[in-house]
């Protein structure tokens, strides 16, 4: 049986899918270890679920049709991601998978083909830089799309250099999306200014033209630590 943290809606604060409702299923584990990971607590604990449970739980935030698998990692568990997409795809519902880029896509993506993927790509900030799995970069699809988090000017660089490689290297079609890590060493949450600003001004000058940047805006709505949102 899956190992599941929550599952709860909200309005999606990251990425293409921000600001739309949405139902988030978070899995519990996760193979790397970020410096300033967001969600510790679901790196073990939570409960066991049927996958039956799981879906009651989703289509009880009717009418919203749009699922969200995060975690920890969700691609350790993706049996039961492939038998919720199997219930809930006749019914109208659409799906992402939030990785953190150290596991390859390219197994659930050649059977499930209608699920969309959101990729991390860790920046040196998080240590976990050497973790990243390029063979993802071959297959991600023009609907798919990268999340670079950024907590400094290094980090920026990084993820600009790191996007024109893939591109140039693997013929990369997925989206970026840039933003700043909420209270990086520049700034505190809530408002900080400082990187959020410098990075925005660095995304004008540097970005990718089909790039996108945004603040979370989960945090900026319920603030930094509230779960279920």
């Amino acid at each position: 049986m899956p190992k599941v943290s929550e599952v709860f809606a909200s309005i999606s604060g990251e990425g293409l899918t921000q600001g739309y409702q949405t139902v988030f299923v978070r899995f519990i584990g996760c193979n790397l270890h970020c410096s300033w990971c967001d969600t510790n607590y679901a790196r073990q604990g939570g409960e066991e679920k049927e996958v039956s449970e799981l879906i009651e739980k989703i289509l009880a935030q009717e009418p919203i049709r749009h699922v969200y698998f995060t975690g920890g990692e969700p691609l350790l568990q993706h049996q039961a991601i492939e038998d919720i997409v199997d219930i809930l795809k006749p019914l109208g519902y659409e799906f992402t998978v939030k990785t953190n880029g150290s596991v390859q896509v390219s197994p659930l993506m050649s059977v499930r083909p209608s699920v969309g993927f959101a990729v991390d790509v860790k920046m040196p900030s998080s240590g976990m830089e050497s973790e990243m799995c390029y063979e993802n970069y071959m297959v991600l699809r023009k609907t798919d799309e990268l999340l670079y988090a950024c907590a400094d000017k290094v980090d920026w660089d990084f993820a600009i250099n790191h996007f024109r490689f893939i591109q140039s290297r693997y013929g990369c079609l997925a989206q970026p999306c840039f933003s700043p890590v909420w209270g990086s060493k520049e700034d505190k949450p809530p408002v900080g200014q400082t990187w959020w600003q410098e990075m925005a001004d660095l995304f004008m000058k540097q970005g990718p033209c089909n790039g996108k940047y945004s603040l979370q805006l989960h945090k900026c709505i319920y603030g930094v630590n509230k779960r279920g949102v």
